[in-house]
């Protein structure tokens, strides 16, 4: 069984990663209509299924533990990217905010001595490592090309070549 404030602080996290879908949802989608690039808009399409699969993850989690999963409303996302370097660093700066949350949540499971959520945790910390990884790369490569179109249009092409997670398909 959950503690009252675990269960608090997983709908919490839930509501982190819905937010998160929706943040990449319109990240992708600005991408693909304001500025052309398809393979921006992929990658980040790609990234709202992944944080819709990290919210499903810990509503089962929830589910098996016998706690109160819950959906929050959620606000739409400020939009304060003007281009692909500013959504790449305002992505960056969003991941690391959700790292200091799976953070805080695995310091409470240990605290709790909850050893089922500080396993689930550990996956996410894991998958933290990789996102903040992964977007800091990015980033990088945008700040490197800066004004050049053809560098831009180089890594526009590379992200789309990424693999699209299972069931994508089935959202679009």
């Amino acid at each position: 069984m959950l503690s009252k404030q675990m269960t608090q602080a997983l709908n919490d996290q839930i509501a982190s990663e819905m937010y998160s879908a929706n943040l990449y949802l319109q990240m992708g989608l600005d991408m693909a209509q304001d500025h052309g690039l398809q393979g921006f808009s992929h990658w980040f399409m790609c990234q709202w299924a992944e944080e819709l699969g990290h919210a499903l993850k810990i509503m089962h989690y929830m589910m098996s533990r016998g706690a109160d999963a819950k959906i929050s409303a959620l606000e739409a996302p400020e939009k304060t990217w003007k281009d692909a370097r500013t959504a790449m660093e305002v992505a960056y700066k969003h991941e690391q905010m959700i790292t200091r949350q799976v953070g805080d949540i695995m310091k409470m499971a240990k605290t709790e001595n909850d050893y089922g959520t500080e396993c689930l945790m550990r996956w996410y910390v894991g998958e933290q490592i990789e996102e903040e990884d992964t977007v800091r790369r990015i980033h990088a490569q945008v700040m490197m090309v800066r004004d050049q179109k053809s560098g831009l249009l180089f890594i526009d092409k590379e992200l789309h070549t990424r693999p699209e997670p299972a069931h994508f398909h089935d959202y679009h």
